[in-house]
Parts: C-alpha cells; structure tokens; sequence
C-alpha cells in the first residue's frame, strides 16, 4: 500500500523554506515581493488596456500617439473657431438691432 506522505508523479517540487534574521529583513522581503507582484498586475492591465486600442507594437503606439495630438489640436482649434462664431453672432445681432431701429425712420426730401 502507497503512503499518505509519498509525493505523486508530476506534482511540483517543495520549495525550501525561507528564514530571516530579523522581522526588518523578513518586512524587506515582503515589501519587495509586493512591488513585484504590483509592477506584474500594472503591465497586464496596460497591455490589456493597448491590446483593447490594436496597440500590438510601439509603432502602433507611435501612431495612436500622433492620432492623439492631432484630434488634440483639431479640437483646440475648433474651440477658437467655436468662441469666435459667438463674437460674430453677438455683432450680427447688434447690427440686425441698428437696422432695425434705422429702419424705422423716414427720410423726407
């Protein structure tokens, strides 16, 4: 009969156990497996988010960037424009008024 304590086929091999000296050693350790297990979960998250974007290499990249900027710039100028059509508007309407009071007058000869 096989013992309860025999390692299957194919299972993983124990790890060694860790010891530290000191709970500053051993806090240094965890801090560092943290930020490893941090920076991991980041990077899948970002290719996940550019993956989503067709961002499959750093040309894409370059180009989603460019695409950017220009959409950026399109719309900083359609806000001028957009601030400008109000100034006319305001003008023309100051005009329809003065037209309209000029036209209630007569002129006699």
């Amino acid at each position: 009969m096989a013992d309860d304590n025999d390692k299957s086929e194919g299972a993983a091999p124990e790890k060694p156990a860790v010891t530290f000296k000191t709970e500053g050693e051993f806090l240094s350790a965890v801090d560092k497996k943290a930020a490893s297990r941090e920076r991991k979960a980041a990077e899948a998250a970002r290719t996940e988010i550019l993956s989503k974007l067709g961002v499959e290499s750093v040309d894409d990249l370059d180009s989603l960037t460019e695409r950017l900027k220009s959409s950026q710039q399109q719309q900083s100028e359609a806000e001028k424009l957009k601030g400008e059509a109000a100034k006319l508007a305001k003008k023309l309407a100051d005009a329809d008024k003065t037209i309209a009071e000029l036209a209630g007058f007569k002129v006699s000869t």
